[in-house]
């Protein structure tokens, strides 16, 4: 892989990683308020039908209940409404048709008076039970109940697929948003990569590849010329190492041209004593044979 692939490759990862973290907490974040939001949604439009609710039974009016129920089934996200009557109701004016309590969760509303708000993840919907509690206005109708006492209740189910399927549009969007801006800048950082970085480093690089090869080619002439220096060196003392010896050689030479010339210097000087009595005794001769000269001739006179 080329110097370019990898650092492309390394900055669109951190890219990635850096956009994706983003786009994960602002999913969650997202999920977190547009499902908060429907819940409230469900919530508010639940609490409104319970409230008509109460109303249309504090007025007595029950045929116009079960029409509001009716419009209410048909509204957009309702799933469902029941509304169910509670024991004290039931033994004043009797069951209710479609009024009857249908599980255990709508049996505790009534005996605790709580609400209970729950959801159901399979139809991605919120459930709403809540009690109706008896107020001043109901005594006029519930002579036998208290105030305060739990008449009914409603159960209200409202759904937050919508919301679901908007949160699965955005995120398909975000991350279709995220990629694309991923291709974007990787397009970008090839091209400033390519233009800006890449380019003025392939002339660097080869600058310095020249320069290195011309440092390269007087490191081999500088070696060459070492080398030769060094065979020279070599050779000098080659030469050094004869001359010494040659010196040697001269210097026992001359010692011994020394000792002979001390030793002729010796045999001068007895020569010399020799030829100095050897000429005194000449002188000797020469005065004996000159005095036998002489008795010679005065022995040649005497015999004359």
């Amino acid at each position: 892989m080329t110097l370019r692939m990898k650092v492309i490759v390394w900055v669109v990862g951190s890219l990635v990683l850096v956009l994706g973290i983003a786009g994960v907490v602002n999913t969650v974040l997202t999920h977190r308020i547009t499902n908060e939001e429907a819940i409230r949604s469900a919530e508010v439009m639940a609490e409104n039908i319970v409230l008509a609710m109460s109303v249309f039974g504090e007025t007595g009016d029950m045929e116009g209940l079960e029409s509001f129920l009716d419009n209410s089934r048909e509204q957009s996200g309702v799933v469902g409404i029941h509304a169910f009557r509670g024991e004290a109701t039931a033994r004043e004016f009797g069951p209710r048709e479609l009024g009857e309590i249908l599980d255990a969760r709508q049996q505790s509303v009534l005996d605790s008076g709580n609400p209970v708000v729950m959801t159901v993840d399979d139809d991605h919907s919120m459930r709403y039970i809540m009690p109706l509690k008896a107020t001043r206005s109901c005594l006029e109708c519930h002579e036998m109940a208290a105030e305060g006492e739990v008449l009914g209740g409603a159960d209200v189910s409202i759904s937050t697929a919508a919301a679901h399927a908007s949160i699965r549009r955005q995120t398909v969007l975000m991350s279709i948003a995220l990629l694309s801006a991923v291709f974007v800048q990787g397009l970008l950082l090839w091209f400033v990569f390519a233009r800006l970085v890449i380019k003025p480093v392939k002339i660097i690089s080869q600058r310095l590849l020249d320069r290195s090869r011309l440092l390269s080619t007087s490191a081999d002439t500088f070696t060459s010329s070492a080398g030769m220096m060094a065979n020279g060196a070599n050779q000098q003392a080659a030469s050094l190492q004869q001359t010494s010896a040659s010196i040697k050689h001269l210097h026992a030479r001359n010692r011994r041209t020394a000792d002979s010339a001390n030793k002729a210097d010796a045999t001068s000087m007895q020569a010399s004593k020799a030829v100095d009595a050897s000429s005194n005794a000449m002188s000797r001769l020469s005065a004996t044979m000159g005095a036998i000269q002489d008795s010679s001739h005065e022995t040649s006179r005497i015999i004359k």
